[in-house]
């Protein structure tokens, strides 16, 4: 696959994984809440078989590395840390004539799974 074709596929995940990740929902292992993403890495295993770039994309496997900022308390105290973090099934993303971009489509099963070490 092309670099190109793969940074567009990447976009809607890294949306995906920020929005889930900066909801009040997601901790981190310590329990705290993610104020900010800092930096962000993600790599993905395309499932070949299954895929046809121009209509729909399984992708198989998502990891992310993040640099974030944990917030301690309401006063703003706060620290960064790193996350390790992956799926716990395939995403399936389709190519969007209209907006010229992929999108997630069947996302509402999907969740984070931190692999963070303590």
């Amino acid at each position: 696959m092309f670099e190109k074709e793969e940074a567009k596929i990447i976009l809607p995940i890294k949306k995906f994984i920020h929005e889930k990740i900066l909801s009040s929902d997601f901790k981190s292992k310590k329990g705290r809440v993610i104020g900010e993403v800092l930096e962000s890495a993600i790599f993905i295993e395309i499932d070949e078989d299954s895929s046809d770039i121009r209509n729909e994309i399984v992708i198989k496997t998502v990891d992310v590395r993040l640099r974030v900022l944990e917030l301690w308390d309401e006063e703003g105290s706060s620290s960064t840390e790193n996350l390790i973090l992956g799926l716990n099934r395939p995403l399936i993303i389709k190519f969007n004539n209209d907006l010229e971009e992929y999108e997630i489509i069947k996302s509402e099963k999907v969740s984070i799974l931190n692999h963070t070490q303590y």
